[in-house]
């Protein structure tokens, strides 16, 4: 009795091993592996999204339309997996726009072919330094949110500042050049939004 129980024991070990090896078990398997990678698969700028639509989010001031026009120009913002990973993506889009700028600025007054207004030159070489102040504030970013990623909101605060140093100027020398001021506006957007990510992360 005992010997027919150990042979029907390993009968039905061998046919459970045969429909486990067998192809069509295989292949069956191989198919539902891509589905189920799918499905773990997170939806595409879905950090991006819950951001910019502020959703559980506070002190966000930037529009969700700009928002999600910058960030999405950056493919790295798809698989974003928190307001952190955006905070660095977002970093980067800014130094890169703050550097355009700057260099516009410099070019302007550098410029030969052209006699500028006295006070313009004054005014440019003022936003050139405020810019590079709150490029190299911004590049501390990156290495301050390895030991908190709170401590972002201080460096993009302070960049924050710089630009204002520059807004001053141009206020202050009545600058009315249509292409500076445009320029200026729209770098001091890029960094509110670094300010409002750096806000909302934890």
């Amino acid at each position: 009795m005992a010997n027919n129980s150990a042979l029907s024991l390993l009968l039905l070990t061998l046919v459970a091993l045969f429909i486990l090896k067998s192809p069509a078990t295989t292949a069956l398997a191989a198919k539902d592996a891509p589905l189920r990678g799918r499905r773990e698969k997170q939806e595409p700028y879905k950090v991006v999204n819950e951001f910019c639509n502020h959703q559980k989010m506070q002190r966000v001031t930037i529009s969700q339309d700009f928002c999600k026009r910058v960030l999405k120009s950056d493919l790295r913002s798809a698989s974003a997996k928190d307001n952190v990973a955006l905070l660095l993506i977002s970093v980067d889009l800014v130094i890169g726009k703050l550097n355009k700028t700057r260099e516009y600025y410099l070019s302007t007054v550098r410029r030969k072919s052209i006699s500028p207004p006295a006070a313009l030159k004054p005014a440019l070489e003022d936003c050139a330094n405020a810019y590079e102040r709150g490029i190299g504030q911004l590049e501390l970013v990156p290495v301050d949110v390895k030991d908190d990623p709170t401590f972002g909101s201080y460096d993009a605060l302070l960049a924050n500042d710089a630009l204002k140093k520059c807004g001053e100027s141009l206020k202050m020398h009545r600058i009315s050049d249509y292409p500076i001021l445009i320029r200026h506006r729209s770098s001091a957007r890029f960094v509110q939004l670094c300010v409002d990510i750096s806000m909302n992360v934890s």
